[in-house]
């Protein structure tokens, strides 16, 4: 009876892979076949999207070293107009305290002289 038992356990297992060896045998050339199909695209799209990625990189390098470029520009002549901007402000600063000062100087001159000439100040003398 054990060895029946045995038996028909056998039979379930090698017709379990009897039915399974059949399905691999039937599906493999299928599997090669896509796989072989997958392969050839992935070929394809692997140097059409390789050749896209360098066109897209350098687009994106291109870009980023013309805008470089033209922020360095942009600073140094902004940075120019300012430097003059300031040196046009401080000259002029300059001239009217100079003037200021020449007012002062002048007024101080007339009333160092009106003094010279007053009376009081002359009896002194």
């Amino acid at each position: 009876m054990a060895l029946a038992k045995n038996h028909r356990a056998n039979n379930c297992r090698d017709s379990d892979l009897s039915r399974l060896l059949n399905r691999i045998v039937l599906l493999l050339p299928l599997y090669l076949l896509c796989d072989r199909i997958y392969l050839t695209n992935k070929n394809y799209y692997s140097l059409k999207w390789r050749s896209q990625n360098l066109l897209l990189l350098s687009i994106v390098v291109f870009l980023s070293i013309s805008i470089s470029i033209t922020a360095i520009t942009s600073y140094k002549i902004v940075k120019g107009l300012l430097l003059d901007s300031l040196k046009e402000q401080v000259l002029l600063k300059t001239h009217q305290s100079q003037d200021d000062i020449d007012n002062w100087l002048a007024i101080r001159k007339t009333e160092i002289k009106t003094l010279a000439n007053s009376v009081m100040v002359r009896s002194l003398c």
